[in-house]
């Protein structure tokens, strides 16, 4: 069984945190305020990279910062 485990949490959300305000927020111009969710998911412009992943798209494309999205969903296998 595949066992992946972050041991500094803390240290690798932040460097997410600050990648994430380096696209988002600086290079797509989405407002600080609402950039970060409880459900984060991925751009239109990246299904083709996420498929090749494994991913498959779940719901309806919605709407975020005036940027259409698709949840996207992989399952693990053990």
């Amino acid at each position: 069984m595949l066992r992946i485990e972050i041991l500094h949490w803390a240290a690798a959300r932040a460097e997410a945190s600050r990648i994430r305000l380096k696209v988002f927020v600086e290079e797509q111009r989405v407002p600080r305020e609402i950039e970060m969710d409880d459900m984060d998911a991925a751009c239109l412009h990246a299904l083709g990279f996420y498929r090749r992943h494994g991913f498959i798209e779940e719901g309806k494309v919605f709407e975020e910062a005036g940027i259409p999205h698709q949840e996207m969903r992989r399952v693990l296998n053990s």
